[in-house]
């Protein structure tokens, strides 16, 4: 009878330490949840710094591209705000872009996603396209780091395959 008691007073002790666990663990999500919340208005305030005081320029081309040629910067959704970005960025590549820079700007890119999944976490449409967005541009990161190793073994085994030759022909 006394290790059934005992038992169960070590089950109650471990049922106690159990709800403790996922009160305390709750706390923590709560904090960390305020501590968010406060990061989401410096990075909605980043996103719009650029642009918050900004005119309305019907030429500019990723306006047009957006039709919010003649939006003030204030009245840019952030939504809005984040495709400007992501369109500036990507004018900067063409077939001339030497691939570091092709890595940083597809870099740059995957961060503002990560910024903007983070800024609307309450919205799942919205995060999910960010987070599509994320995805698409790591994989083009890892293609450039990728074709950059490619390139840079073909180089190596052209200049080993050279240097063998001027061996053969020095023989």
């Amino acid at each position: 009878m006394e290790a059934i008691a005992g038992a169960d007073s070590s089950l109650q002790r471990v049922e106690n330490l159990e709800n403790q666990l996922f009160a305390d663990a709750s706390q923590l999500i709560d904090k960390i949840d305020e501590a968010i919340d406060g990061k989401l208005e410096f990075v909605r305030n980043e996103l719009k710094k650029h642009l918050h005081h900004a005119l309305p320029n019907p030429l500019d081309k990723c306006r047009q591209q957006l039709g919010i040629g003649w939006k003030f910067g204030g009245s840019i959704s952030d939504m809005q705000l984040y495709k400007l970005n992501q369109c500036y960025e990507l004018s900067k590549l063409n077939e001339n872009t030497p691939i570091d820079q092709v890595l940083e700007t597809y870099g740059q890119l995957q961060h503002n996603a990560a910024m903007m999944a983070a800024l609307v976490r309450k919205s799942p449409e919205l995060r999910r396209r960010a987070i599509e967005d994320w995805m698409k541009y790591g994989l083009l990161c890892e293609f450039w780091r990728i074709t950059i190793a490619d390139a840079e073994q073909q180089d190596n085994l052209r200049l080993q395959g050279s240097c063998s030759q001027q061996m053969l022909k020095s023989n």
